[in-house]
């Protein structure tokens, strides 16, 4: 059974990732429920033209994921609910626990005639402070993986978390066994991918 020390420095909203010129001054995002936010956000687009890059197409990403997730009062769930499930559920069944076991391999399909197969998003990257053939990459919807051969083989040791969105890296630049993720990804902004704070691993990221 694995174990995980998760540090919480991030606000944890399901939508404050953007910014909300729709929501009026002096309202509390978390004091409205969905449909209070929907119906704020569509007053505001009524009359205005959908601009690239103003958070429309998140917002209604959020939204479309969102409307089937609420809880009985009409809010969101907090993007920890997810999280706290999954280690109830290790608790109750411990011996279903060890997902650092379970192999994969891929059953395609593939293009061998060069296009884009395995092409994924890289949000971020983090660098060993003294080994250039080490380093790791967070991808949005991924997971954290990392090489230590300058990119010709990667491992992943994040499958076993719920949320596997990675939108930054930090490694201590004495004790690169040290570092912090955070976890999300502020471009995608639905509840697959919403953040839960930020993580530490102590050994490199294995855990």
């Amino acid at each position: 059974m694995y174990r995980i020390k998760t540090t919480i420095f991030l606000l944890l909203l399901s939508i404050a990732v953007f910014a909300q010129p729709w929501i009026p001054v002096g309202v509390n995002i978390q004091d409205l429920t969905y449909d209070q936010k929907v119906e704020y956000f569509e007053a505001y687009w009524k009359d205005r033209p959908v601009k690239k890059g103003k958070g429309y197409k998140q917002f209604k990403r959020w939204a479309y994921v969102e409307r089937e997730r609420l809880l009985e009062n009409g809010k969101s769930q907090s993007p920890l609910h997810t999280f706290h499930e999954m280690q109830s559920f290790d608790r109750k069944y411990p011996a279903s626990s060890d997902r650092n076991n379970i192999k994969w391999e891929s059953l395609g399909p593939t293009m061998p005639d060069g296009g884009n197969s395995g092409v994924g998003r890289v949000n971020c990257m983090g660098f060993h402070p003294t080994d250039p053939n080490t380093y790791w990459a967070g991808t949005p919807i991924g997971g954290l993986w990392k090489t230590t051969d300058d990119g010709r083989t990667w491992s992943s040791a994040t499958d076993q978390l719920p949320n596997l969105g990675v939108s930054d890296i930090i490694i201590h630049p004495q004790n690169p066994d040290i570092i912090y993720i955070a976890t999300g990804d502020a471009d995608g902004g639905a509840r697959d991918n919403a953040s839960i704070g930020v993580l530490k691993s102590t050994n490199g990221g294995q855990s």
